[in-house]
């Protein structure tokens, strides 16, 4: 009876080696261990080892760059309806203007470009004056969009 339990216990105390799938239900406590050699993820759930990781963050290619002045707002007109009007955008040399930043944005987004950041300008809730009648209020926000996009090296 003393030899099995003493051969179960050097079995458990070394290596678990498994051939296939292993299955556990709960949790596993790598009590603080590195796990080793963990391969590259296949689906969106598998872990990730640090190579993967890294290479999946570098962007080490070249890049170019636009910036757009975007402003929005909402309104009340006098007899209290709530209306939003399209945002305008301008990109900072002047030489793309539109009313609609969020078609344009899209387009933008099918032609390679990513957002890196979009910044506030001046204080939410400015008022603006865009042409529209006295009878109107309008509150609204300036946003600065700075977009990149990859430069194919030939």
């Amino acid at each position: 009876m003393i030899i099995p339990l003493l051969f179960l216990t050097f079995v458990f105390a070394g290596e678990l080696e498994v051939e296939g799938d292993l299955k556990v239900t709960g949790n596993i406590d790598a009590q603080n261990n590195p796990i080793k050699n963990v391969g590259v993820p296949q689906d969106l759930t598998d872990a990730i080892n640090g190579n993967a990781l890294q290479d999946a963050l570098r962007d080490d290619s070249n890049h170019e760059y636009k910036m757009y002045y975007v402003a929005t707002w909402m309104g009340y007109h006098w007899f209290n309806t709530i209306y939003q009007n399209p945002s305008k955008y301008t990109s900072l040399d002047f030489s793309d203007t539109g009313d609609n930043w969020e078609v344009k944005l899209n387009t933008l987004a099918l032609d390679g470009w990513k957002v890196v950041s979009v910044t506030p300008y001046g204080t939410a809730g400015q008022v603006f004056n865009d042409g529209v009648s006295d009878s109107n209020q309008r509150n609204g926000f300036i946003l600065f969009f700075l977009l990149k996009r990859s430069i194919e090296e030939n």
